[in-house]
């Protein structure tokens, strides 16, 4: 091969490296977005129901509703993606029962919160704040105008523009740059930094006030100015989007494709659960150290998680010890949280379970432990 040639090539890999992660130059690890696609999904794959606001189905996406009448949404991990992309999934959102009006209070929207400690990359509160660059696949039945907006937990400042969906039910690939906020301090700590609002239905309590692209005190004005599409007034009306991907700089790099492996251990930080389907399965032994008395880890977390979570248990379980053929069926008694995992803090079983000395088993019947450490 000629001199020539390997100096040409050398100069076209320069060029590559220097346009993947913007300014920041990062090869991988470029995406500030969790399951920006759509793959992992613990707690259900679909959830339909009015004034739906929390986590219900795809991992670290979250909805909000505020002061819808008649609206209830069906959300879904969907396998509609755009061709050719290297998608598996994406979050569709269905109008199962339509708003009659939008009001100037009303809106639905879905966000990410990202925690505060992976954005000091950003430089935020400096002379040398660094844009950020959203890229994202949407599909709608619905053209028009729809608001995509920044917020800031620790300095409550907010910026917002807007993308358009051009072609109904059509899948384009959206690009939104903001510059970066010399004015918002963003703690370095597990709390929230920033929320990432994509807006579907928004009054115009909203969408009055302009933000010109530039970063303000927060306003609920400013939320979403420029949103100008009626979603949810229809029950034709659908929503999907997949490849969400947030990154430094002013230029959009192809989707960071992650393994599902490594999508599900990032969102273990913030939610897990526990559970089996084969009866027989042990979550836990315990010791039992007086007559009626339990204490012990029925199981450690995964990985650690982002704070002492909240735990939960949902169905029945059996419990039962190694001297005695007794078994009980039902909650986990003083269930608890501590650093490491799942625990039973004190007092459990039933009368004739447990004995002083004692191994406790516990084991599901379509049953399940979960522990939700969610921003």
């Amino acid at each position: 091969m000629s001199l020539a040639r390997d100096i040409a090539d050398l100069a076209s890999v320069t060029t590559r490296l220097d346009t993947v992660g913007g300014s920041s130059g990062a090869l991988s690890n470029r995406n500030l977005i969790i399951n920006g696609g759509m793959k992992v999904a613990q707690r259900a794959t679909s959830k339909t129901g009015a004034q739906v606001t929390g986590y219900h189905t795809l991992d670290r996406w979250q909805t909000y509703s505020a002061a819808t009448d008649q609206l209830a949404v069906t959300m879904s991990q969907d396998t509609s993606v755009p061709s050719g992309q290297g998608f598996s999934n994406s979050m569709k959102f269905l109008t199962a029962t339509a708003e009659t009006a939008i009001a100037s209070d009303e809106e639905f929207r879905f966000w990410q919160k990202i925690e505060a400690q992976n954005l000091k990359v950003l430089d935020w509160g400096t002379s040398d704040a660094k844009q950020i660059t959203f890229s994202f696949w949407v599909k709608s039945s619905l053209t028009g105008n729809y608001a995509l907006s920044i917020y800031t937990s620790d300095s409550a400042r907010q910026t917002s523009k807007t993308y358009t969906i051009s072609s109904a039910d059509t899948w384009e690939k959206k690009t939104v740059t903001f510059v970066g906020d010399t004015g918002s301090t963003i703690n370095l700590d597990n709390g929230i930094g920033i929320f990432v609002n994509f807006f579907l239905m928004a009054g115009s309590d909203n969408t009055s006030s302009d933000p010109a692209g530039a970063w303000a005190s927060h306003a609920a004005a400013r939320h979403a100015f420029g949103h100008t599409a009626s979603w949810g007034t229809n029950t034709a009306h659908n929503f999907y989007i997949t490849g969400v991907q947030l990154e430094v700089g002013d230029t959009a790099t192809d989707f960071e494709h992650r393994s599902y492996g490594d999508e599900l251990i990032s969102c273990y930080r913030y939610y897990q659960q526990l559970k089996n389907t084969l009866g027989t399965h042990y979550l836990g032994i315990n010791q039992a150290y007086a007559t009626g008395a339990v204490f012990g880890q029925i199981r450690n977390y995964i990985i650690p998680m982002r704070t002492v979570p909240t735990v939960g248990q949902d169905g029945n379980f059996s419990f039962s010890q190694a001297d005695s053929a007794a078994t009980n069926t039902g909650a986990i008694a003083n269930f608890a949280a501590n650093d490491n995992g799942w625990y039973c803090g004190g007092w459990s079983g039933g009368s004739g379970l447990v004995y002083g000395g004692a191994s406790v088993l516990y084991w599901a019947i379509n049953a399940k432990l979960t522990a939700d450490a969610e921003l």
